[in-house]
């Protein structure tokens, strides 16, 4: 298996073979919706999802005909790698464990959609020189941008 996997369906999340991959996923039109821990959730347009490695967890997704997503798995072992040195992400993991979904504002939708681009047009360039160390800082790239999308969701709950 590949480090990185691009797809357009939520449908392969539970798949064995990407057990233990982080599943991101970025609605651009329709929704989707899903049980996660056997609770009912809706990925709809303009909003991100974060699975950590337990697409076992998801179950009974259905999605609609207008349904337009990137979903971005990534292996442990770069998502590893890839993490910046911060202690946000075990605050974020015990909240996303909760409700995987985060809506949007329009800007953090900009840059989700940013993000989600570079890396599946990153993927296409393997042949760079420096294509693995490219790779990372793209994926660290969204990972702080998803700290900061949580973060800022948290500010407004507090």
């Amino acid at each position: 298996m590949h480090d990185i996997i691009v797809d357009h369906t939520l449908g392969r999340i539970a798949d064995p073979q990407l057990s233990g991959y982080l599943f991101h996923a970025y609605c651009y039109a329709g929704h989707c919706t899903f049980s996660y821990r056997q609770r009912p959730f809706c990925l709809e347009a303009g909003s991100c999802m974060i699975v950590p490695r337990r697409g076992d967890l998801v179950s009974d997704i259905r999605e609609s005909a207008d349904f337009r997503a990137n979903v971005i798995y990534v292996s442990q072992e770069f998502i590893q790698v890839s993490t910046p040195q911060s202690n946000y992400g075990t605050r974020g993991h015990l909240s996303l464990f909760e409700n995987p979904i985060m809506r949007l504002t329009p800007e953090q939708q900009k840059v989700c959609s940013i993000n989600f681009e570079y890396i599946i047009s990153r993927l296409a360039k393997p042949h760079h020189h420096f294509f693995r160390e490219a790779m990372v800082n793209a994926v660290q790239c969204m990972i702080l941008d998803f700290f900061d999308f949580h973060a800022e969701l948290l500010a407004k709950t507090a």
